[in-house]
């Protein structure tokens, strides 16, 4: 079936008797077009809210055992969870161009922040169609309250809002910018502005480190005396942690410069750092709470589509990795790429969704439910419309003189069948293979599909435009 026929199949003679089905519905049936009518919220307004970091499992709604999110689970309670979303990336400005354009970052290109061979920097092309321009053609009022950092407008996304105001950080909370400053910004606007059809994108960067600020969120280990976490810790490449008597360390890189003495972290610190990673959760949910009560008291809740996701996750030792390799290197584990999100819709009933989707089916699907045109180039489908595979690619191309990592590399997964495949070129050609559906912690490399998720590879990239 054309997923763009599906993505535009509206109609309402039958909306009373298809909403009675729906609300028994397995994905499959009813068809697509009876979901397509259920979902039809013309003129809606669209809220985006995204917290930069947050993983998936360090969530209640994801069944994380501490209480870092109760506002967001509260909104997930009322919503569409898709409990297997993906993402394209392992880190923010890719992953932000690819959900407005429903693009790969190998498509739109916006993979690194300047070209290395002239050191200018990259941006998306003016003639990249982006869901924003669909909107404003719809006569719909666009805003963005973002941080510091990948949702700057030097790089030509935030520049195609009406309204843009970017929050940098003020040293003492996010260290890259609160939602604290976003969310009161976003309030304060849609006090003036709700009377209109509005699409606004709520943003910030607190679970990203360094995680010692601000001091408050230090709450679920307050006695760990140790190592300074106003910094980040970093890793590249695998590191395998080293014995010390009865302990284990990872040697780490840290950001702002070398060190004589590379730092080690041990069990113990790892534990804090988790601690204070949550934490930042935590005081960021509190101000999500703080826009989902304004939404709710100014009586839009029937008429505003909510939709909360993370562009991507962290590592914390996993896979002997720290921090990403953020915008030097990917790492696509599903610690990473593995996200939330959460859709609550006016006309839904709360639902949790198990099929694959990815990142990018969000603005199409978001402009099927509006009955807006799904421009062409987008390649997402509708998010009820089960996958069977899922991609992500990417590349990095470091400066040659940056002291941390120099290696460009291109890297590339697909996820299919309960299973997934993270290929990097680097020079030499890696393989892992991972059956996810009885490993989800990606433990075991087990080369029993690799023939066949290459060549789904393979045939994915060929194919792209």
């Amino acid at each position: 079936m054309d997923r763009r026929l599906v993505l535009s199949t509206f109609g309402l003679l039958a909306g009373i008797i298809v909403i009675g089905l729906f609300a028994s519905w397995n994905i499959g049936s009813p068809t697509m077009a009876a979901i397509a009518e259920v979902t039809n919220c013309k003129d809606c307004n669209v809220v985006f809210i995204s917290l930069t970091n947050v993983r998936a499992d360090h969530l209640g709604l994801y069944g994380y055992d501490r209480p870092t999110s109760s506002n967001i689970d509260r909104l997930g309670s009322q919503s569409l969870v898709f409990e297997q979303a993906r993402t394209v990336a392992s880190w923010t400005l890719p992953v932000a161009m690819s959900i407005y354009t429903s693009t790969y970052p190998v498509q739109h290109k916006v993979m690194n922040r300047y070209r290395v061979e002239n050191d200018t920097l990259v941006s998306l092309p003016a003639d990249a169609h982006t869901v924003l321009d669909t909107l404003h053609d719809a006569g719909y009022t666009t805003a963005a309250f973002t941080a510091r950092g990948d949702y700057d407008e030097r790089y030509n996304l935030t520049t195609r809002f009406q309204h843009h105001q970017y929050f940098p950080s003020d040293g003492a909370s996010a260290a890259y910018g609160s939602t604290r400053d976003t969310a009161n910004a976003s309030i304060a606007w849609l006090e003036n502005n709700k009377d209109q059809k509005f699409f606004i994108h709520v943003h910030g960067y607190d679970a990203h480190c360094p995680f010692s600020r601000p001091e408050e969120n230090n709450v679920f280990d307050p006695d760990y005396e140790g190592l300074d976490f106003n910094t980040c810790y970093w890793t590249f490449d695998k590191v395998d942690p080293i014995s010390v008597g009865d302990k284990k360390y990872y040697v780490v890189k840290l950001s702002g410069g070398n060190t004589a003495i590379p730092p080690k972290l041990s069990e113990r610190d790892i534990y804090h750092m988790k601690a204070l990673y949550d934490g930042e959760i935590m005081l960021a949910d509190g101000y999500v709470g703080s826009l989902l009560d304004k939404i709710e008291e100014l009586g839009l809740m029937d008429n505003t589509i909510i939709v909360f996701f993370t562009e991507h996750g962290d590592l914390f030792g996993e896979h002997g990795r720290f921090m990403r390799g953020g915008s030097l290197r990917g790492s696509f584990y599903d610690d990473v790429m593995h996200v939330p999100l959460v859709i609550k819709h006016p006309h839904l009933q709360p639902k949790r969704i198990k099929h694959l989707v990815s990142v990018l089916d969000l603005a199409p699907t978001l402009l099927s439910w509006l009955d807006l045109p799904i421009p062409k180039e987008f390649e997402g489908m509708n998010l009820f419309e089960p996958r069977k595979s899922v991609f992500a690619a990417t590349q990095f191309v470091p400066p040659p003189t940056n002291s941390f990592y120099n290696r460009t590399s291109t890297i590339m997964a697909v996820w299919q069948d309960g299973w997934k495949l993270i290929r990097e070129e680097q020079g030499d050609t890696t393989y892992e293979v991972y059956n996810i559906e009885k490993d989800p912690e990606e433990t075991v490399h087990n080369p029993e599909r690799l023939t066949l998720l290459n060549q789904t590879l393979h045939d994915w990239w060929r194919g792209l435009r």
